[in-house]
């Protein structure tokens, strides 16, 4: 009995592994810190069901030789599994846009980077490309935005043209304000942003700041 039949045993999700030894194929796959890994994600419990060696160490090794660290590796396992439940030649091509498009392989954005990619298909993509493309952006600065938050690409198109409007037509700021602060378009709209600039115009109406102070 392999040690993921054993832990499905007695009811126990496949994930919650309380024997988690070296002899198990992750520690001989995945030289990874990986003794607390099943604790973090329901979605772990799918990619022990893989085969590890076809579908995910190669993935795993890709990375590495495509100058990831062990550590950013690692955070991908823990949050995003699923980034690794996709095949060795998409996996590749991912890995290679990401690196096309300027991202330090040293940094933690790259996995980020990878995650959103992924997350949707390229049709999508070039939707939300649009959308900011809609309110005066050029690709370069969308690159910007993209390098400072990832996840500026993983809200919905909604999300996009909601935090654009209000900067740019009720705030009255330039569109390009949004990818050098590009993090804002993953907050709330209703419950980080609109507080924020609210305080923001307080302050401005009274003098003590000026309106060349555009930090959150």
């Amino acid at each position: 009995m392999s040690w993921v039949e054993s832990a499905s045993e007695g009811g126990r999700p496949l994930g919650m592994v309380s024997n988690w030894k070296s002899d198990n194929p992750w520690t001989a796959l995945v030289p990874l810190d990986l003794s607390s890994l099943h604790l973090f994600q329901a979605d772990f419990d799918r990619l022990l069901l893989l085969d590890l060696r076809v579908c995910v160490a190669p993935n795993i090794e890709f990375l590495r030789e495509s100058g990831v660290p062990n550590e950013n590796i690692m955070v991908l396992l823990k949050y995003r599994p699923r980034a690794f439940m996709t095949s060795n030649d998409r996996f590749r091509e991912i890995v290679k846009e990401v690196e096309e498009m300027g991202f330090n392989p040293l940094r933690k954005k790259v996995v980020i980077a990878v995650h959103a990619f992924r997350a949707m298909s390229k049709s999508t993509w070039e939707k939300k490309v649009e959308v900011y493309k809609k309110w005066g952006l050029s690709e370069d600065e969308i690159l910007v935005a993209l390098g400072k938050h990832p996840g500026c690409m993983m809200v919905s198109e909604h999300k996009i043209k909601e935090v654009m409007n209000f900067f740019v037509n009720k705030m009255g700021w330039e569109s390009s304000f949004v990818p050098r602060n590009s993090l804002l378009v993953s907050l709330s709209l209703e419950n980080r942003i609109v507080p924020r600039c609210a305080v923001y115009q307080v302050l401005l109406s009274k003098g003590l700041i000026n309106s060349n102070n555009q930090s959150f």
